[in-house]
């Protein structure tokens, strides 16, 4: 060891400084090499080692410390501490063997136990690239506000511990207890538990070799559609993914049944406004307040049908409108005082009875009357008689032109149309 200079409390020493004892520095303290000291050392003024500095006991310095290669100590208590190399503090009886009130840098920092107290800097504890390691205990104590810990990957903050508690992975604003931004992974077989009981005798989720189940407070372990939907014959059920109300074996998407075949309603639909829109009973009876379309998304009256209608039955309408033809093997008026209208024309048996429309000419046996009636037939064509009576009073042929007079009072201005 060589003293290049001491004066005015500055020590210079080129070379390894080994101290058996105890070691006191009341002011600046360089050394261009090694510091090795067995006992404990004590520094003043900030102290500059550019080489490493190996303490046995405890290292002590009222002011702050700059290590350009390894510290290895027992203790170490500074206002602030830069450490270009590795800290490594070995086993004390004291939680606070480590107290760097102000900011704390090394590479990398091998603790065997730590206790971190009274940081006035939020990043008072900084860990290099070398990473942070315990083999005991870490407790970090802030009395500030601001984060409690951060861990930053690269420029990247992927793990924080807010002030308040809150933690936070990929995410650096946790709102909850725990937030995390991205994918939650666990391994197969694994639980999440509620309460103070864990894994199978616990209650909450697990999966049971690829089937997410799920287990209530008292409950039993089950498949979740099981669990959710109740297995009794009053709950819904599901089942092989069909869903049944009223029963446990769904014979479709959606079965639902009844507790009778009366007047209780069986299925209902309602809005917001708790308006009826559709309703059925357990008899059969169904209702519908809005429109109903049959083959079209927009039914403009009660029924829209866009397609053919078959009706094996009777209808029975207070004003039937058709916009199309209508087939039927029969039509009956029952009404005494109703007239039945048709805006066209009229064709019985095709040419039965015609009435032209837009000639307003009748056709009997005729489907194209050129007068206002024509009668085309076979004998007798035309046949009139007084009820009662069996002689006629006009009767015509279709071949002799004859108009029988056997009773008839009166026929005048008769024209027979050759």
């Amino acid at each position: 060891m060589t003293v290049l200079s001491s004066s005015a409390g500055v020590t210079t020493v080129e070379g390894n400084l080994e101290v058996k004892g105890a070691a006191t520095f009341k002011d600046n303290l360089t050394i261009d090499d090694n510091l090795t000291v067995k006992g404990v050392i004590y520094g003043g003024s900030p102290v500059k080692i550019a080489g490493g500095l190996k303490v046995s006991g405890a290292a002590e310095f009222t002011d702050g410390v700059s290590i350009a290669s390894a510290l290895s100590a027992g203790s170490l208590n500074a206002p602030s501490a830069t450490i270009s190399g590795n800290l490594n503090v070995g086993s004390m009886l004291t939680t606070n063997f480590l107290n760097v009130t102000g900011t704390f840098s090394a590479k990398h920092t091998q603790l065997t136990s730590l206790g971190v107290s009274s940081f006035a800097s939020a990043n008072a504890l900084s860990a290099g690239e070398g990473g942070l390691s315990s083999s005991g205990g870490l407790t970090v104590s802030k009395n500030s506000s601001g984060d409690i810990v951060n861990v930053i990957d690269g420029s990247t903050q992927v793990f924080v511990i807010a002030d308040g508690g809150n933690v936070g992975i990929g995410t650096s604003s946790p709102r909850h207890k725990l937030d995390i931004d991205g994918n939650l992974g666990l391994t197969a077989s694994q639980y999440i538990n509620w309460g103070t009981t864990d894994g199978t005798t616990g209650y909450g989720l697990r999966d049971n070799s690829g089937t997410i189940q799920i287990k209530n407070s008292g409950g039993s372990w089950g498949d979740m559609a099981s669990v959710i939907w109740g297995q009794s014959g009053t709950d819904a059920y599901y089942t092989a993914g069909n869903v049944a109300i009223g029963t446990t074996t769904p014979y479709s998407k959606l079965s639902v049944w009844g507790a009778g075949v009366g007047t209780d309603r069986l299925f209902e639909l309602t809005n917001s406004a708790s308006t009826t829109l559709a309703s059925f009973l357990e008899d059969g009876t169904g209702y519908f307040l809005g429109n109903i379309g049959i083959g079209t998304t927009s039914p403009y009256v009660k029924l829209s049908v866009a397609g053919n209608i078959a009706v094996d039955g009777t209808i029975t309408a207070s004003t039937f409108t058709a916009t199309s033809s209508i087939s039927a093997p029969y039509f009956t008026a029952t009404s005494a005082s109703a007239t039945s209208t048709f805006a066209g024309g009229l064709a019985v048996e095709t040419s039965g009875l015609v009435y032209d429309f837009s000639s307003s000419y009748i056709g009997i046996g005729t489907a194209a009357p050129e007068e206002l009636l024509q009668i085309e037939a076979n004998e007798p064509a035309f046949y009139l008689k007084n009820a009662g009576s069996q002689n006629a009073i006009i009767k015509t042929t279709d071949k002799k032109d004859q108009v029988s007079r056997d009773k008839l009072i009166s026929l005048n201005n008769f024209k027979e149309r050759h």
